[in-house]
């Protein structure tokens, strides 16, 4: 799952969200979920920006309070968080810039073709 923290007045977030947009095409949602989130914006701006944005698979989320930001220590932006198959944080990336978006796209591209890791049970002892 990729949880990407973006504002319209972003630059490299601008150039990120096609990115992210063609990563969730070839993957399909059945293997990967991509949330972009509007952070700090009104509601009236937001529909807006839906508007604009309705030809993009994305799922848009807005964030107008910061209170799901503040859940993933987003102070500015771009922020993007990596959650790997196991549920766990793979990989944080906070203002990056439009260079950057090739590393992060390969770096998606390994953890998606990485299996998960199984689950030790309680008590396991590295066996």
């Amino acid at each position: 799952m990729i949880v990407s923290f973006w504002a319209s007045w972003c630059g490299p977030c601008g150039k990120e969200l096609p990115v992210l947009a063609t990563i969730q095409k070839k993957g399909t949602r059945d293997k990967i979920a991509i949330f972009a989130v509007n952070w700090q914006k009104s509601a009236d701006q937001f529909r807006q920006i839906r508007r604009a944005f309705k030809d993009i698979d994305l799922t848009l989320v807005s964030d107008e309070s910061g209170r799901f930001g503040r859940q993933y220590g987003v102070n500015g932006i771009p922020h993007m968080v990596v959650i790997g198959r196991d549920g766990r944080i793979a990989a944080v990336h906070v203002g990056y810039g439009e260079s950057e978006i090739p590393v992060l796209v390969d770096e998606i591209n390994s953890l998606w073709n990485k299996p998960a890791e199984p689950e030790c049970a309680e008590g396991c002892s590295g066996q």
